[in-house]
């Protein structure tokens, strides 16, 4: 748990309360400040305007999260924000969206209360309200939120009511965009583009369709907002606007002198799939001349997307797509964005969980694992120079602060370091250690922890060892201690996690300690899916049964992504949720994900 929200006394956990600059993080500072601007802000969304019954939950949960989402981007930036947000909504909620636990934001029914406060209900609901702010602007969205508080305050009330009174005060008919607090999945929207020269014109033909989930065989359309611009050759935007998709089919025309290139889905408008053939120098125009952070940071993703899936799936790296690659990070590089913070997101490559869904079947884990390591060797070699000199330019203040601007140097500053350490040199280990030495932040000190871990050896070993020394007495530090070891990739982690649970720092029955290292261990695809991972796993989440089992529920979901695997990474993982399902006393948390996923 996070915190609670009740009336009278707000209840929070200790990571989300306590900070000092030696022990906590940026992202600690910035967690505590949301998650204290999210209960205080449900004073009005979901205290004095309730919810009718459960089945309303998104009703408080998801704009609440919007608003709290919302509050950290004017706090920090705006362009970053964003760009996490989707990243934690691709990871989990895209994840569960197609899985055994698929459900809609506004569900019919439930099995168990505890399995209901889920991804979807809160950041899947945070983009159903945001969709519904790009389509009526900002101030028609004020004038819906003031009548909906005037109108039901002290009532209990349900989405239908929050979505008509964004109708009445902007007349808007939102009759089809209510399929989505009904239907569950997300849509996947494909476009294809024809520039007629003679004409001079564009023409888009944008198709979408949701595939089944648990229950829901078909489909109705889903009323998307697109937001939308071209860029022409020379760089100019132009076409600012949003688009609205609500047919299975539509064709979109546009004027345009010379045949330029899309900018689609800024911001992240609406939470779907993309399917868009762009080409690498298309997306590397984007990278360069696009002012939206979000396509920016995506147009990237999709490169190395483009890089890394043949490869994957046993193919070589494309010579003449990792040159345009390089090119348009050494680009970034030597043309950075004003805002430190937004650099570091663009040299974030797709995480390993985003590579496995974006595959979608007969996975290898190891190869993920191994190519994305490969590329980010020969990337980190080719720009070395660039990135070492942004990690000097980048060194710590006198003064420590935790305005905007500090944050977003300590991130870019770690960024580099976590590059550099790809490639391998006796320079860049120098720099890790000196950094792990010298912090006097844990920003800087978990980063640099982290990178030497990554990197493995004595000089790893040694850091992990100082670090507890240093910071045995402090509980909530040493749950990023354990979480560092968990993350480590390959099979050695699965006998690091075994000793760390008869570590006597840490307890099962600590939820926090149960995160960290579980949590974290269940997230690390080379060493959950080593040999023996599957089982270690699963003996913890049965022991966890009949000690707190909403945590082994969390914990329990992780397989839910058998059936994306090879077939031997596929059998492993059903029969461990196999036994789990056979245990006497299964509690009913585990039981329902565990029974969903093996149906």
């Amino acid at each position: 748990m996070g915190a609670m929200e009740n009336k009278g006394l707000n209840v929070f956990n200790s990571k989300y309360v306590l900070a000092d600059q030696a022990s906590a993080t940026d992202a600690d500072y910035e967690g505590i400040e949301s998650v204290i601007g999210h209960e205080y802000f449900h004073n009005w969304s979901g205290n004095r305007v309730t919810c009718r019954d459960w089945f309303q939950l998104s009703l408080k949960e998801g704009l609440t999260v919007f608003r709290d989402q919302e509050f950290s981007a004017d706090m920090g930036s705006r362009a970053v924000k964003r760009i996490r947000d989707v990243q934690v909504l691709r990871t989990h909620q895209f994840k569960e969206d197609s899985g055994p636990m698929a459900h809609p934001v506004r569900p019919d029914s439930y099995q168990e209360i505890n399995n209901f406060y889920t991804v979807t209900i809160y950041e899947k609901g945070a983009e159903v309200i945001r969709m519904m702010h790009h389509l009526v602007g900002e101030q028609g969205f004020r004038r819906a939120t003031d009548l909906y508080f005037d109108r039901f305050d002290g009532c209990a009330v349900t989405t239908e009511d929050f979505v008509q009174c964004m109708e009445l005060a902007n007349d808007i008919d939102l009759s089809l965009f209510r399929n989505w607090y009904t239907q569950a999945g997300t849509p996947v929207v494909t476009v294809t583009q024809k520039y007629d020269a003679r004409k001079k014109t564009l023409q888009l033909h944008i198709s979408q369709a949701c595939p089944p989930t648990p229950g829901q065989k078909t489909k109705q359309p889903f009323h998307i907002p697109v937001s939308f611009a071209l860029i022409s050759p020379n760089g100019t935007i132009s076409h600012e606007q949003t688009l609205t998709v609500d047919q299975l089919e539509q064709t979109f025309e546009f004027d345009a002198d010379k045949r330029p290139v899309v900018s689609f889905l800024r911001d992240f408008s609406a939470p779907i799939k993309l399917v868009f053939d762009q080409t690498e120098q298309e997306l590397a125009h984007l990278v360069k001349h696009d002012n939206n952070g979000f396509v920016r940071f995506e147009a990237i993703q999709r490169m190395v997307l483009n890089l890394l899936l043949p490869a994957i799936k046993g193919g070589e790296l494309d010579e003449d797509g990792l040159g345009v690659l390089v090119d348009t990070l050494r680009y970034v590089l030597e043309n950075p964005p004003k805002d430190q913070a937004m650099l570091a997101e663009l040299l974030s490559l797709p995480s390993e969980s985003y590579l496995v869904d974006s595959i979608g079947n007969n996975v290898d884990p190891l190869q993920v694992s191994v190519q994305r390591n490969h590329l980010m060797q020969t990337l980190s070699q080719a720009l070395e120079s660039s990135l070492l000199s942004h990690y000097r330019n980048c060194a710590p203040a006198e003064a420590f602060s935790l305005d905007s601007k500090a944050m977003a140097r300590r991130a870019l500053r770690n960024k580099t370091l976590a590059w550099l350490m790809y490639t391998g040199t006796e320079e860049a280990l120098k720099l890790g250690i000196t950094q792990f030495t010298d912090a006097t932040t844990m920003t800087e000190q978990q980063a640099a922890l982290g990178s030497l871990v990554l990197r493995g050896g004595p000089d790893s070993s040694q850091a992990v060892d100082e670090f507890y020394q240093q910071w045995q007495q402090d509980p909530l530090v040493l749950d990023k201690w354990f979480a560092i070891q968990a993350s480590s990739p390959g099979q050695a982690t699965v006998e690091r996690v075994k000793a760390l649970l008869e570590h006597p720092a840490f307890s099962i029955r600590n939820p926090n300690k149960v995160r960290s290292l579980l949590g974290a261990f269940a997230a690390n695809l080379s060493g959950f899916h080593s040999e023996g991972g599957h089982e270690l796993l699963a003996s913890q989440i049965i022991e966890l049964n009949d000690i707190n089992p909403q945590v082994a529920a969390r914990l329990v979901s992780a397989f839910n992504t058998w059936r994306l695997f090879k077939l031997e990474i596929q059998t492993s993982m059903r029969e461990q949720l196999q036994r789990i399902y056979a245990i006497p006393n299964l509690s009913k948390d585990i039981s329902e994900i565990v029974g969903k996923a093996l149906t």
